[in-house]
C-alpha cells in the first residue's frame, strides 16, 4: 500500500511524490485515504478519518520517517457483564488503530511540522527547508 501504483507499473507514474512519500509500513489493514499536495513552500498531507478522535493521534518524526498512529485505548470487559452489542445492518466505515510510516525528502523541516484535525481530515503540514545559496570562496 503506497501513494503510487508505481509498484505495478515500473516504468510509469513515476513522480518526485510517489518517491518522496514511499509508504515504508507495508502491512497496515485498514485504509486510509490520503491526499498528498505540493505547494510553493510545504507539502500537505490530508488524511481523511471520519469519526476518530483527535486526543489518539500520534505523529512522530525521527530522521527521515514520519510516523502516524491512530491507537484506541483497550476495552476491558467485566465477567458477567451484559451490555448491549452493536448490530450495524449497513457499516460504510470503521474505526480502526493504524499506523502509517512514510519517508520523507531530505528538504521537509521536520521541527516546523504541523498538525489539525478538523471535521474528519487530519491536517499535516511539512514546510520546505529553504534551499542553500551557492558558497562562492574568493581565492586570494
Amino acid at each position: 500500500m503506497g501513494i503510487s501504483k508505481s509498484q505495478y507499473y515500473p516504468r510509469r507514474n513515476r513522480s518526485f511524490v510517489a518517491d518522496f512519500f514511499n509508504t515504508i509500513e507495508r502491512n497496515v489493514t485498514t485504509h486510509i485515504p490520503v491526499n498528498v499536495k505540493e505547494l510553493e513552500t510545504e507539502y500537505q498531507l490530508e488524511l481523511v478519518v471520519p469519526g476518530y478522535k483527535k486526543e489518539l493521534f500520534s505523529i512522530d518524526v525521527e530522521l527521515d520517517k514520519l510516523t502516524i498512529e491512530y491507537k484506541q485505548p483497550t476495552k476491558e470487559t467485566e465477567e458477567g457483564n451484559n451490555e448491549s452489542i452493536e448490530k450495524f445492518l449497513v457499516r460504510g466505515y470503521e474505526v480502526k488503530d493504524f499506523k502509517k510510516v512514510y519517508k520523507l525528502p531530505e528538504n521537509v523541516n521536520t521541527e516546523k511540522l504541523s498538525a489539525k484535525f478538523e471535521q474528519g481530515i487530519l491536517l499535516i503540514s511539512l514546510v520546505k527547508s529553504e534551499e542553500k545559496a551557492p558558497l562562492k570562496v574568493s581565492i586570494q
